[in-house]
């Protein structure tokens, strides 16, 4: 099955694509230029740092602070998907910057932004053009919502966190 996902450009910014045909998520890239950046984020702030012999611009994310990325792009898809941005590994796990609330509905046709947060001690630096973050187009069902009485009689019943395997 093959789903459209319709992509915009807003200023120079790398498509999203997939790097494999069976990858789950779909890369997206940061915009290329630091000015569309500054102009269109939040909390961004830009800093020289040395990265071996050459010394690069980049957006410094101080630890445990939060920036709002724009990401150059608008989408259209069908109301029955939703956007779901999903943190990269290598970002994850490399500079400790995990994403924050990232849903986009059908209906939304504004600008995508990405919330990223650094959970480490240590400032970290995205470089513009750089991938970012990914994404999966999935599909949403209709969800009928009723007020009923839940049933609590299964193997977990009404166990909390850590509950599993203590009975």
């Amino acid at each position: 099955m093959t789903v459209q996902l319709k992509i915009q450009r807003l200023t120079d910014v790398e498509m999203p694509n997939k790097a494999h045909t069976t990858d789950a998520g779909i890369d997206f890239y940061l915009p290329k230029e630091l000015n569309y950046i500054i102009q269109n984020g939040k909390g961004i702030n830009i800093e020289a740092f040395k990265d071996g012999d050459v010394v690069r611009t980049a957006i410094a994310i101080y630890p445990h602070e939060s920036v709002l990325l724009p990401m150059g792009i608008k989408t259209e898809f069908g109301k029955e998907y939703g956007l779901f941005f999903v943190n990269r590994s290598g970002m994850a796990t490399k500079k400790h910057l995990f994403r924050g609330a990232c849903l986009v509905d059908s209906a939304y046709r504004g600008q995508l932004f990405v919330n990223l947060t650094n959970v480490s001690n240590e400032k970290q630096y995205l470089q513009p053009g750089e991938k970012l973050i990914q994404a999966m187009l999935l599909p949403i069902p209709e969800v009928q919502i009723t007020e009923a009485e839940v049933d609590v009689n299964t193997d977990r019943g009404e166990g909390g966190f850590g509950s599993t395997n203590n009975k």
